[in-house]
């Protein structure tokens, strides 16, 4: 399945302001909806917490204490209106990637 990026209206452009976290069945193929077993944090300020997204996963995975630890530096780096150390490395990952395209 192909992804695009379009460019939002000026009043849609605002953050979600939420954690997220999907859970995919990857036996079924793409287009199958069974795949999508949990897809949360998809609306505006649905997942505030940490312990709440983590919580979430909690019947299929086990969250390290290192992520955890991780997700709660972001929130407070975000709080204080810095850019998160994950950030940093999502922007790196995405710039590798748009060069070799």
């Amino acid at each position: 399945m192909s992804r695009h990026v379009l460019s939002p209206h000026a009043d849609l452009a605002r953050p979600l302001q939420t954690f997220f976290c999907q859970v995919l069945d990857l036996s079924f193929p793409e287009e199958d909806s069974r795949r999508e077993v949990l897809w949360r944090g998809c609306s505006w300020q649905e997942v505030l917490s940490v312990d709440e997204v983590i919580q979430a996963l909690a019947p299929w995975a086990a969250v390290p204490l290192s992520l955890r630890a991780a997700l709660l530096a972001d929130q407070e780096a975000d709080r204080r209106g810095s850019k998160p150390p994950v950030l940093t490395v999502i922007e790196g990952l995405c710039e590798r990637i748009h060069t070799r395209s």
